[in-house]
C-alpha cells in the first residue's frame, strides 16, 4: 500500500478527479478517484488521505504521482498537480 495525503488551497470546491502513481520506469502502478474538497474559505487546507494498491513487487524507490493526468480540471497553474521522487 502507498498513502498520500491531499489538499486543496483553491479559493472554490475542487471537483472530483484521479490521481496516478507511477513507478520508476513511468508505469502506472494505481489510480484512485480523488473526492471533491471544499474550498478553504476558513483559511485552512483541507485534507483527504489517498490510499493505492499497489501491486506486489512494484518499486516506489523512485517515481511520481499526477492528479488531473487528462488535464480535465481548469487550474491557474498545473505547478503542483505531479510530484516525482
Amino acid at each position: 500500500m502507498c498513502y498520500i495525503s491531499f489538499h486543496s488551497l483553491g479559493a472554490v470546491a475542487s471537483p472530483v478527479t484521479r490521481i496516478e502513481l507511477k513507478d520508476s520506469q513511468g508505469k502506472v502502478v494505481g489510480a484512485v478517484p480523488v473526492p471533491s474538497l471544499e474550498a478553504p474559505t476558513d483559511l485552512q487546507p483541507h485534507w483527504t488521505d489517498i490510499t493505492f494498491t499497489v501491486p506486489e513487487g512494484t518499486d516506489l524507490r523512485r517515481g511520481s504521482v499526477q492528479v488531473d493526468p487528462e488535464g480535465k480540471i481548469k487550474l491557474i497553474t498545473r505547478k503542483y498537480t505531479s510530484y516525482t521522487w
